[in-house]
């Protein structure tokens, strides 16, 4: 059943019931003025007989009806916690593929410095020992550049097909 049958056929449902309810009542009104008039002698047997067949059908209808009304919500209740699970995992998912791209762009220099040139941007795709860059050190006590040096990244696989790219100097 899809989102939209699911409401609809409960609706249905209900109104079946509600339905099958005021024929069991109306029913049960016939029976009891006709057992009156029976008692009386105005009718014969045979309409408190037909009045009591078509109570006994009505009873029928109804309880039929309340139980697929039953059938129906549990069914519904079901569907709506599988579907809410599935949500669930998918989020899951995307939130640990989100997590590991963002553990892939993470690289590290074996220097404190700051970025003097580089070869790759922002959203482009780094190959095994292609990119290079380059790393001005600073020294900290005097705010003097103290050393350059170049490097080149390697990608190296690490455990749980994490990717670090280590910088070495060239």
């Amino acid at each position: 059943a899809t989102r939209a049958q699911v409401p609809e056929d409960t609706q249905k449902a209900e109104l079946d019931v509600a339905q099958a309810k005021a024929n069991l009542d109306l029913n049960l009104g016939i029976v009891k003025s006709r057992k009156q008039l029976f008692a009386e002698g105005a009718i014969p047997g045979r309409d408190l007989d037909t009045a009591q067949a078509a109570l006994v059908q009505a009873q029928a209808a109804y309880d039929t009806a309340a139980k697929h009304l039953e059938s129906v919500r549990s069914v519904s209740r079901e569907a709506a916690l599988k579907s809410a699970q599935g949500q669930l995992t998918s989020a899951e998912g995307k939130m640990k593929g989100a997590s590991a791209q963002v553990s892939y762009s993470e690289i590290h220099s074996p220097i404190n410095g700051v970025v003097t040139d580089r070869s790759l941007f922002a959203g482009e795709t780094a190959a095994a020992g292609k990119g290079r860059g380059e790393i001005q050190a600073i020294d900290r006590g005097r705010g003097q550049r103290r050393e350059s040096a170049r490097f080149r990244g390697e990608a190296v696989e690490r455990a749980a097909g994490r990717v670090e790219v280590l910088l070495k100097r060239l």
